[in-house]
């Protein structure tokens, strides 16, 4: 497949909506070939992973968030990247995941062990 122009890619990052869909309307009018480029260049400019940084926040939480200068993502954070943290607290049971981005623990010392497993 021939590299888009530099307004297609325009086009594209105006349409991405930061959760993964187009904000197109209307009938004939292409979804699925320019949905078929928007993947292709989400898979080729977006990292598999984003880093992470942590920020703490009052009563034992954490919250998750992407350092601009630490990364290329310009797409933020989406939920494939907390998918994985997400497993790993159900089969450790270290810290609740209250909200997309936000965990609280039970004690300092699970929010430690947290942080030594998924902070960059």
């Amino acid at each position: 497949m021939a590299g888009l122009y530099p307004h297609q890619k325009q086009l594209l990052n105006a349409m991405y909506n930061g959760r993964g869909t187009l904000q197109i309307t209307g009938r004939q009018t292409g979804k699925s070939h320019v949905t078929q480029y928007l993947n292709h260049w989400l898979k080729v400019m977006r990292p598999e992973f984003v880093k992470l940084s942590w920020r703490e926040l009052p009563g034992n939480k954490l919250q998750a968030y992407v350092d601009p200068e630490s990364t290329t993502s310009i797409w933020g954070l989406r939920e494939t990247d907390m998918d994985p943290i997400q497993a790993w607290s159900i089969e450790t049971n270290c810290g609740k995941r209250m909200s997309f981005d936000m965990w609280q623990f039970k004690s300092r010392k699970h929010m430690t062990m947290f942080l030594l497993k998924w902070a960059s």
